[in-house]
């Protein structure tokens, strides 16, 4: 049933109860947790959102769960769009973009806003997230992210979160409500993505000229 399973809601449900045990073994292109990450959920994702008639129908979902042997300590799958494209590539490290996190231990799935961490600090990031907090409304989208477990997080995806929701190990809602979320969000990020990321993009070109970076 799962193989042919393409429910959002089954399959994070898979990642949430058979991921971590998955994630003890060596990652390699064959393990279920791969293909679900890599493969199913951004085909079900895109398809679901194609079935809605959205109007998001220039979204590309990409995830990755690992390469050469080794799990991401964070997987993810991105909500792309063409202003995501690098020299004609989607390429999460630029712009601004929702995507799906899932926390080391598997027990979490964060829908999430987030900022391409590109070369950026730490710092840099949770200022430009700051900036557009104050210019764009964020609804019912956490945006105090403290409570957020993204392990040893070497990439500083956390601190590139602008705003998110978390589905926990209680409950995964039904694809309607998960699609609702990421509808909602989408929504917000054709916002965003105007002026709050011009400001903040502004802000941090300015920072980097004043000290010769």
């Amino acid at each position: 049933m799962f193989e042919e399973s393409k429910s959002i809601h089954e399959l994070f449900a898979y990642v949430i109860a058979n991921g971590k045990q998955d994630r003890d073994t060596i990652w390699n292109r064959n393990i279920p947790l791969m293909q679900v990450i890599n493969h199913k959920l951004p085909t079900a994702i895109e398809m679901a959102l194609n079935s809605r008639n959205t109007g998001y129908c220039g979204i590309k979902a990409i995830g990755k769960s690992g390469s050469s042997g080794r799990w991401n300590n964070t997987m993810y799958i991105g909500i792309l769009d063409e202003s995501n494209k690098k020299n004609g590539k989607y390429d999460l490290s630029i712009g601004i973009y929702p995507i799906y996190l899932i926390s080391p231990d598997c027990e979490k799935i964060y829908l999430a806003y987030m900022l391409g961490i590109g070369s950026k600090s730490e710092r840099n990031l949770q200022r430009m997230g700051e900036i557009i907090r104050k210019n764009c409304s964020f609804s019912r989208f956490r945006t105090d992210t403290k409570e957020i477990d993204l392990g040893k997080d070497p990439h500083h995806y956390k601190a590139a979160i602008i705003a998110y929701l978390e589905y926990g190990t209680q409950k995964i809602p039904d694809d309607f409500t998960l699609i609702d979320d990421l509808i909602e969000l989408l929504s917000i990020h054709q916002k965003a993505k105007g002026e709050p990321y011009s400001l903040a993009i502004e802000d941090y070109r300015n920072k980097m000229v004043r000290f010769g970076l």
